[in-house]
């Protein structure tokens, strides 16, 4: 590869003034983003030591670039820079740290003019592991980890933070235009395209579901955007929960979050849906209450202040804003054959229910069960700030 668009060496020992010599270890450039990131290995006076590096330093757009391609453009380099904010915000890393959250140690950061992006920071690689989908054993730990990432902002995100107004980058206000405008056919699709191998995608009733799903989109935003409404639910969210973004230990347990790309204020459960429709094997979805549970007691705040039913309400709402990102922009022109072209080449950063059509039933089914307490607004938060919706007791309908 060329060589990094700096001085290495210097960049390294300003953050460990003791280091003698560096080098990488192994390097790559990361899909889309066109991040290099690198192991490197370090002598320093007390010993050897291993870190990684993350350098984004995006080129020019193309002469001629449409003005699809500059939106997304711009939504990637700020979402470098909210990383960037999040990492070097004591507030945020000091909150985690005094409550047992571990995160990878962030040694250096530095930003130029919003246009390149290099971070520092311990490498967990020699003792941890990435893993697409973790073992059904292990979804607890998991689980353990955002609940008291969650715990740590629930009804008290710091003001004046500087991350995105609403994390994630499935909510409805960071989607492009128009792109609504393709859910009901999409559905339809994608049902039809699956058909003939899943007798559950052939039911007629799941084409009137992207038009459903469709209708309620607005309110399913709204209920899940902060503000005055939902203040006493809202926390800081990851945004991109998935297998590629937390380490497990491969000894004992142990979970270390990272990427921060999409962090910001928001509804818990929406990193919930996402890891379940991304990260988790069957077992784990086929009981997702149990799973909600097991998040809910490690949450650390007072039950009244987050009853499981306003949690299971939440997490409803964020599904149904998940399958609407999902069809409308993930599974568009997916096939059976596409499915298993990629379950033979399994790409880290591809959620599972890309590759696996018992992920996406399930989806369906719950966006069934969920759509009628939408549809009714029996699901979205009325009469009070903060309140819980009305008729959110487990199995409502």
């Amino acid at each position: 590869m060329a060589p990094m668009p700096f001085d290495l060496e210097a960049f390294v020992r300003e953050a460990v003034p003791d280091c003698t010599s560096v080098a990488i270890r192994k390097e790559e450039v990361m899909g889309y983003s066109g991040a290099r990131v690198a192991e490197l290995s370090l002598q320093t006076s007390s010993g050897p030591r291993s870190l990684f590096l993350k350098v984004i330093a995006p080129g020019p757009l193309p002469e001629g670039a449409t003005e699809a391609e500059r939106l997304k453009r711009q939504g990637s380099l700020k979402s470098y820079a909210n990383e960037c904010t999040f990492l070097t915000d004591p507030r945020f890393i000091q909150k985690l740290q005094s409550r047992g959250v571990r995160t990878p140690e962030i040694l250096k950061v530095e930003v130029e003019a919003e246009a390149s992006f290099v971070t520092l920071q311990e490498c967990m690689t020699q003792d941890c592991v990435l893993l697409p989908v973790h073992p059904a054993a292990r979804t607890p730990e998991v689980l353990h980890w955002l609940a008291r990432f969650h715990g740590s902002f629930h009804g008290a995100v710091p003001s004046e933070h500087g991350l995105w107004e609403v994390g994630s980058h499935v909510h409805l206000d960071k989607r492009p235009p128009g792109e609504l405008d393709k859910l009901p056919a999409n559905v339809t699709n994608f049902c039809e395209a699956f058909a003939g191998e899943y007798a559950f995608f052939a039911r007629p009733e799941l084409r009137q579901v992207g038009a459903r799903l469709q209708a309620v989109t607005r309110g399913v935003a709204d209920h899940l955007r902060p503000g005055e409404h939902n203040k006493s639910h809202v926390t800081l969210v990851h945004g991109d929960f998935k297998g590629a973004n937390y380490f497990l230990k491969r000894e004992g347990g142990g979970v270390a979050g990272f990427d921060w790309q999409w962090t910001g204020p928001g509804i818990g459960a929406t990193d919930l849906i996402y890891l379940f429709a991304t990260g988790v094997e069957d077992s784990v979805v086929d009981d997702y209450l149990a799973s909600l549970r097991t998040y809910h007691q490690s949450l650390e705040i007072p039950s009244e202040a987050y009853p499981f039913e306003a949690l299971l309400s939440d997490f409803k709402v964020a599904t149904l804003d998940y399958a609407r990102w999902a069809f409308c922009y993930r599974l568009a022109g997916d096939t059976p054959e596409k499915y298993r072209q990629r379950a033979e080449k399994v790409d880290m950063n591809m959620g599972y229910f890309r590759r696996h059509p018992p992920r996406m039933q399930w989806l369906l089914q719950r966006v069934e069960e969920y759509l009628p307490e939408a549809e009714s607004s029996r699901l979205f938060f009325r009469g009070g700030v903060g309140q819980a919706p009305v008729d959110s007791e487990p199995g409502a309908s």
